[in-house]
């Protein structure tokens, strides 16, 4: 208790000496909140100010922003005293095993004429709740598990919930799936194999030290009623009508780019304008409005609205459109013998704030015509996708 107590104060003592002013000690005194709410007074004094620093660059952005009219807010989380290079360990898609993806099991989708106006596969029941991957880089691992278990329970009936540390363990054995991976492998894996483990019998422990572990004879087989006999891919579908066409099909994985300012989201309709659609992070879409795209993320359900987040519609969305990919999966024949699992339950109805500003195409524009279609052409693969990613905006050119 009194090593508690004596690194308690070292650390108040820390902070206020970096700032000694009234309201930098506000500052300070919200971090050592933040520092025992979040579990991490046992941080180092050497380590402590840098620490610190971020804390007060993330509390500025945050109040910058919620004090302007705005479709979303922002809000101090657990990444809120992190480095972009520690962040970058929740993320995990790795672009170059996408350039390598083996086509011989995907098909191309074949996209409905007209949709629902608005799709909800978490009300539906086909989405069990979040999940965290933690300080380990498996997104890639939990986007293709939505994926799997929306696709098990629209053939079957029965909502699974699937095991991201097989995958882990098993679809990469020459290197550590924490350092990165992609979801295309994770279903040609379920074909091959025919197994995917439960999480209840195959535990996730946010690790892939020892890639000879994959003994798949240790665990449960629990694609019992339905098995995996393909995946859907769409490796350019670049426009958001395409993505909630699929959406309105069935959850799919996607993939965008996980900045600071979706770190910090707290709730809302997010309309990111700090990307350059450069992916780095899978997710999973899982229904929509007519204002904005419902996604799944792997932070956790303390993590934005209970795991969730909307992206507003009528935006590129950080590379959200480029990519989709779920599997297909077909009934066996036989007889389920496991009780479905808990589905997700995610009120998203609420909006915050007013509706959006919308880009006034006649408004003055100070980088420039020139810019913008310098900026989009390097960015983009078609003119379709450059009226998306180039967007004017009064004073502004917003390259996404």
């Amino acid at each position: 208790m009194k090593i508690i107590l004596f690194s308690t104060l070292l650390i108040v003592w820390v902070l206020y000496e970096a700032d000694c002013t009234e309201t930098q000690g506000n500052i300070a005194k919200a971090y050592l909140k933040y520092l025992q709410d979040e579990g991490k007074l046992g941080e180092s004094p050497q380590n402590l100010k840098t620490r610190y620093q971020l804390f007060k660059n993330n509390i500025r952005m945050i109040n910058e922003h919620n004090s302007k009219q705005s479709s979303f807010k922002l809000g101090i989380n657990k990444f809120s005293d992190l480095s972009d290079k520690e962040l970058s360990q929740f993320h995990g898609l790795n672009s170059s095993l996408l350039q390598d993806e083996e086509d011989l099991l995907s098909s191309s989708p074949s996209l409905p004429v007209s949709v629902p106006d608005t799709v909800d596969w978490v009300a539906q029941g086909y989405v069990t709740p979040a999940k965290d991957q933690g300080r380990c880089g498996s997104c890639w691992a939990f986007g293709s598990v939505v994926a799997l278990e929306g696709s098990h329970k629209k053939a079957t009936g029965v909502l699974k919930n699937f095991a991201e540390q097989e995958y882990l363990d098993c679809v990469f054995t020459t290197r550590d799936g924490c350092t990165g991976g992609a979801t295309h492998v994770c279903f040609d894996f379920n074909k091959n194999t025919g197994h995917m483990a439960s999480q209840t019998s195959y535990p996730y422990t946010a690790t892939d030290v020892d890639r000879s572990e994959c003994d798949l004879t240790k665990f449960k087989n629990s694609l019992i009623s339905g098995k995996v006999t393909g995946r859907v891919t769409s490796r350019h579908i670049e426009t958001e009508e395409n993505t909630v066409k699929l959406l309105s099909l069935q959850p799919v994985t996607l993939f965008i780019e996980a900045t600071r300012t979706l770190h910090q989201y707290k709730e809302g309709i997010l309309m990111d304008q700090t990307c350059w659609s450069q992916t780095n992070h899978a997710v999973a879409g899982v229904g929509y409005t007519p204002q904005y795209i419902i996604v799944k993320n792997s932070w956790g359900a303390s993590w934005g609205e209970s795991g969730f987040f909307k992206l507003m519609r009528g935006w590129s969305n950080c590379g959200l459109y480029i990519s989709a990919q779920y599997p297909v999966v077909e009934l066996t024949g036989e007889e389920e013998t496991e009780e479905g699992a808990q589905p997700a339950l995610y009120d998203h109805s609420a909006i915050v704030g007013p509706d959006p500003p919308k880009p006034d195409p006649d408004c003055s524009n100070q980088f420039g015509d020139s810019y913008c279609d310098r900026m989009s052409r390097a960015s983009c693969h078609n003119p379709q996708m450059r009226e998306v990613l180039c967007r004017k905006a009064c004073n502004n050119c917003w390259i996404f």
